[in-house]
């Protein structure tokens, strides 16, 4: 629809628009007009869903210039090209909404934390942990996701994609259910659980630009971040249990969440798609597995994800180890599909495939 500008519109009155993103393409979305701003990308049809700039905002020291929403004098956002902030802030806005739809949608739920608490979005975002300045990471605070505007460089795009977003925005669930962040195997079980989730909301949205697949921010990263079925693809990840699981005192960067999450994207992985290698992956059955069980038949996404929702939302998951997480699990299928039900035995299997007992 063409870009309009209406002054006489009411205050607060969300009208159709029109983003042009950059992962994204041309998109039809809901904005709100505000006196004496102009129009803005904020959905208030999804508990005031927004997407805003985050101005350079990092987590350890001061802002840059304090984070902005994005307005427009018309109902045209973005032009679609990477040097465009407010194309990365339609890229968000759109996986945020499709991210909401999906709890929404799929599992009855209203928002990150249940209860129509609104959410925002900041783009342009920079990590400044001490000892390195970065533009390409994600990260989730309270009810808000930030995402870095990737790093030319490095070929990392704007990290506003579904599958990143939506694992953030999973993360936000998680952490409502228990804020506790964990130690050791609880650190794997509750990244796993994001990227689970960030998955399925790539599948929901069902966008042509972004076919849903399990690899992780593939659209961003060169390659792909996190490869689910067989994660150490990255040469750091694990993807088999340990034999005496992950020492919670062991704090070191080889053992965060980030790379102990392989063992449970694994088992999801197998749980729903079965020991079938993704087309085009050049991977073979027996990769996928610990065990040597390359019979297991997966037992679709829905059932997958609704067991996993169980998980994340009625499990204090900072002190599950992994074999905890495999029994929650078990009862989270047995609650929704019976006991000794065929969905319970395939969950057990898929954990044992994956190394947990």
């Amino acid at each position: 629809m063409p870009a309009t500008s209406n002054a006489s519109q009411p205050n607060g009155s969300v009208v159709s628009g029109t983003g042009h993103g950059v992962h994204y393409g041309t998109l039809p979305i809901p904005v709100q007009y505000t006196a004496g701003v102009g129009y803005e990308l904020i959905d208030n049809t999804r508990n005031g869903i927004s997407s805003s700039d985050g101005g350079g905002f990092n987590r350890y020291y001061a802002t840059y210039r304090g984070p902005q929403q994005f307005v427009s004098p018309t109902t045209s956002f973005g032009d679609g090209s990477a040097a465009s902030l407010s194309s990365m802030g339609v890229d968000a806005y759109y996986a945020m909404q499709r991210s909401w739809d999906y709890f929404k949608l799929v599992h009855a739920r209203n928002g990150l934390d249940a209860r129509n608490r609104r959410a925002t979005v900041y783009s342009h975002v920079v990590d400044l942990a001490p000892g390195r300045k970065t533009t390409g990471y994600s990260y989730w605070s309270g009810t808000t996701v930030l995402l870095g505007i990737g790093d030319a460089a490095a070929g990392i795009e704007p990290l506003a994609t579904l599958d990143i977003v939506g694992s953030m925005y999973a993360a936000n669930i998680v952490y409502n259910t228990d804020p506790d962040p964990g130690r050791g195997d609880s650190q794997g079980v509750r990244s796993s659980i994001a990227d689970v989730f960030g998955t399925l909301i790539e599948f929901h949205a069902a966008h042509p630009n972004d076919p849903g697949d399990y690899v992780i921010g593939e659209l961003a990263y060169p390659g792909g971040l996190r490869h689910m079925y067989r994660q150490n693809l990255d040469g750091k990840s694990f993807v088999c249990y340990p034999a005496r699981g992950f020492d919670p005192n062991d704090e070191s960067p080889a053992y965060s969440g980030e790379y102990t999450s392989g063992i449970g994207n694994r088992a999801f992985y197998l749980l729903a798609e079965g020991a079938t290698a993704p087309a085009g992956s050049g991977l073979s059955a027996d990769q996928l597995v610990c065990n040597g069980d390359t019979a297991i038949v997966g037992i679709g996404r829905a059932k997958a994800g609704a067991i996993w929702y169980r998980l994340a939302t009625t499990e204090k998951t900072s002190q599950l180890t992994y074999p905890q997480a495999r029994a929650a699990t078990i009862r989270a299928a047995e609650a929704l599909y019976g006991v000794k039900s065929a969905e319970a035995r395939a969950v057990a299997r898929a954990w044992s495939a994956a190394g947990v007992k």
